[in-house]
């Protein structure tokens, strides 16, 4: 999937996202991951990016899903740690991914 495609995917879900879902899921699942299959607007709640998309992959196996988490702007933080104060110049060493 090309990188358009991704944006596009990403718009559409967000779409249905603050269309459809945002107040039933803020009210019930705040917290919680949500994996949206965007032609069908069908969702998957899990307690990890992971178990949203796992649990979307039972039923569409095929398809690609946008991840959100529920009352949050972004879906996960990833930080790094470098090993060595030099490893931020050169190369940096993935310590830590959340």
């Amino acid at each position: 999937m090309g990188e358009n495609n991704h944006k596009a995917l990403a718009a559409k879900a967000r779409k249905i996202y603050y269309e459809q879902l945002k107040q039933t899921l803020e009210a019930s699942s705040q917290g919680k991951f949500v994996a949206i299959e965007v032609n069908s607007g069908d969702y998957f709640l899990g307690s990890t990016p992971l178990e949203a998309i796992n649990n979307g992959k039972q039923r569409y196996p095929e398809e690609i899903f946008h991840v959100m988490k529920v009352g949050y702007k972004a879906a996960v933080l990833i930080k790094y740690f470098a090993a060595y104060p030099s490893d931020v110049i050169g190369n940096v060493t993935m310590r830590e991914i959340f």
